[in-house]
């Protein structure tokens, strides 16, 4: 149902896109983008053998989806034949044998990867061949035919996806305990083939998945969101003036005991090496964070109350007291000892608390302008509002969100901006003007609004993609022609999602050229699933600075680890989003999954790969990323997750 909702839009989407200018096809020059990351090629090359024989990339994006379908389903066909053969040779009768190959029509996993763009459809066919080998191997004796029956087929497989390798195991034991007939050549030479296939293939492997490695981890305890400062100049550090340069992370806490929940600031001058400058505990639930010249702000959507490793410029009860949700200003001019000085969480007007929860997220523009949305979902009034960091003393403005999106029954889950850039003119011919937006992903659907003027903010456009189970995570690019919506499966609350590059959980790419017409480009995901003990589904995330122009993301997955993607072809202005869009897994670039970490966001910054773990003590952990740290790439100003500019903007004293 997804993908015929989604033609239907880009026939409405091509139609209006061609009042501005025809959509040129990508150009063949353009450079490869290498799809092997996670996974050896075996795959990626067989797909793309058979787009070219039957020239899929000419075809449009649902009869290219068919293509590759069908060539999912063939991969996956030797699973028959080999469950049959394990059967008899294991002893079954020719009826149940034959049963045995029905299985699989049980279990609707099979169903789901045959019919998805995967290499899992691969990995089922040649770990059935696996089996077979391995059965054949075990119940007759060992002759050196069956020793490379059993060495190429697990080559064969680990060629397909290394997490193969796990067959190697039970190939040593087989060919261990078959009968040899006392030839011991046989039994050596059947482990050492198999083990050089093994190491071969999944050293390769591993050359071209190692793109990130871990530099340095800090005990912070469960964190939530971070942003990023860097202040160059005449500053305060415990409590002296000094001059000189000091990189911050400021981190959201969210212990699962509610006793650290607040914020810690930590040092990371030397990335390899941070340290803990200070935090202060509130209570509360959740934690967003953000920071814009000498103030953070935590958010909470309930639960917290008076900080008391902080100084505080606010009563402890009564007006103008911290009340368990809302926003809380600290400043942070000596970052070692933050003061709270303001709390936002006032009635909206007719004295209705459209801020009853709290505040889940919320974002500051580049002017200082922090806006923000309620906690609610499925409200009778969804709150959004916003304060001034400039002038606090004006208070705070609340209204319903419908004012904007009358069809809105969620607040936003969060708020991502594209300032000073320009766009199609809506309609009116292909001069293009200067627009700020901002996407408000809204559990159900997404909001495209216009904030050229920050105060008085109006609907775009209206998102509906059914195949998101809850809109999360909405950036634009930093050209701001593509915006990306996560989709934050079940909460993160499932305990699994991605499926090995499918839609589930995964970030969807749309071109706003023409802002009032997003057109979905493709989706990417995370493609190794952790299966169903860990989640895995999208979270937050940036683009990674680079000088080659590329559109690279960074994201946080959950149990997934931290993922670099290369969005650049979904996010190609001379891409024919109507008859080549590209979909599925990859590329990837880079993958790392600390142990036992659930992560929240991964972030590149100035080099380096910062990620907060939900789950877990340790909390902050940093990577260097290959092609990327101690390169001049890592000089470039690095985006934001939340304003879409550089990092959160500070001026020196004096």
């Amino acid at each position: 149902m997804m993908w015929g909702y989604g033609n239907m839009g880009w026939a409405w989407g091509y139609g209006l896109l061609a009042i501005v200018g025809s959509v040129p096809r990508l150009d063949p020059s353009s450079s490869e983008i290498d799809q092997m990351s996670q996974h050896p090629p075996v795959y990626y090359a067989g797909g793309a053998l058979v787009t070219d024989l039957f020239n899929l990339d000419q075809q449009p994006w649902d009869r290219m989806l068919l293509g590759l379908r069908l060539y999912g389903i063939v991969r996956t066909l030797p699973l028959i034949p080999s469950l049959i053969y394990t059967a008899r040779r294991l002893g079954a009768r020719r009826t149940w044998a034959l049963a045995a190959g029905f299985l699989p029509f049980g279990i609707p996993q099979y169903f789901a990867i045959t019919a998805g763009v995967t290499n899992d459809a691969l990995a089922i066919g040649a770990g059935a061949l696996v089996v077979a080998a391995l059965v054949k191997a075990g119940t007759e004796r060992i002759r050196p035919a069956t020793v490379a029956l059993v060495a190429l087929s697990l080559g064969f497989a680990l060629w397909s996806k290394g997490l193969l390798l796990a067959f190697g195991l039970p190939s040593v034991v087989t060919l261990q305990t078959a009968d040899t007939g006392g030839d011991v050549y046989k039994v050596g030479s059947g482990l050492i083939d198999t083990t050089a296939i093994g190491t071969l293939t999944e050293g390769f492997d591993a050359t071209r998945s190692l793109g990130m490695a871990p530099v340095a981890e800090l005990e912070v305890g469960a964190a939530t969101d971070m942003q990023f400062q860097l202040r160059e100049g005449l500053q305060v550090i415990d409590g002296v003036e000094v001059d000189t340069t000091l990189d911050l992370a400021f981190l959201g806490l969210s212990d699962i005991n509610d006793s650290f929940h607040g914020m810690a600031v930590i040092d990371i001058t030397d990335p390899t090496a941070p340290v803990e400058l200070s935090r202060v505990q509130c209570g509360g639930f959740h934690n967003d964070v953000a920071v814009w010249e000498n103030f953070a702000i935590i958010g909470f959507d309930g639960g917290a109350g008076p900080c008391p490793q902080a100084q505080s410029n606010l009563p402890i009860v009564g007006p103008g007291a911290p009340d368990g949700s809302g926003l809380y200003v600290f400043d942070v001019t000596d970052p070692t000892a933050p003061v709270l000085t303001n709390f936002f969480n006032a009635e909206g007007e007719g004295g209705v608390d459209l801020l009853r929860d709290g505040t889940h997220n919320f974002t500051v523009h580049p002017d200082g302008l922090v806006y923000f949305a309620t906690a609610s979902f499925d409200a009778d009034e969804p709150g959004f509002g916003y304060f001034d960091l400039t002038d606090m003393d004006a208070g705070q403005t609340v209204f319903s969100m419908r004012d904007i999106s009358p069809s809105a029954t969620d607040g936003c889950h969060d708020i991502g901006l594209s300032v000073g850039n320009t766009y199609h003119g809506a309609l009116e011919g292909p001069d293009e003007v200067a627009r700020d937006l901002a996407v408000c992903p809204a559990i159900e659907e997404t909001y495209i609004w216009d904030i050229t003027d920050p105060r008085n903010i109006s609907e775009v456009a209206v998102i509906p993609n059914p195949a998101i189970n809850i809109h999360h995570g909405g950036r634009f690019t930093p050209d701001g022609r593509t915006v990306v919506l996560g989709d934050e499966l079940a909460g993160a609350g499932a305990p699994s999602g991605c499926f090995a590059g499918g839609p589930v959980g995964a970030m969807f790419t749309y071109d706003i050229s023409l802002p009032e017409v997003p057109v979905l480009t493709g989706y990417v995901s995370a493609s190794e699933s952790p299966g169903t003990i860990e989640t895995c589904t999208s979270h937050f995330y940036n683009f990674v600075p680079n000088a080659a122009g590329k559109v690279l993301s960074m994201t946080g997955w959950y149990g997934s680890g931290m993922v670099m993607h290369d969005l650049t072809p979904l996010a190609d202005e001379s891409f024919d989003v109507v008859s080549a869009a590209p979909m599925g897994a990859g590329p990837e670039v880079a993958h790392l999954e600390p142990e036992g970490a659930e992560l929240w966001n991964a972030y590149a910054y100035r080099g380096y790969v910062y990620a907060n773990s939900y789950t877990g003590n340790t909390g902050f952990f940093v990577a260097s990323l290959d092609g990327y740290t101690g390169t001049a790439d890592a000089d470039l100003a690095p985006y934001s997750v939340d304003e879409g500019i550089v990092w959160g903007k500070w001026t020196p004293r004096g």
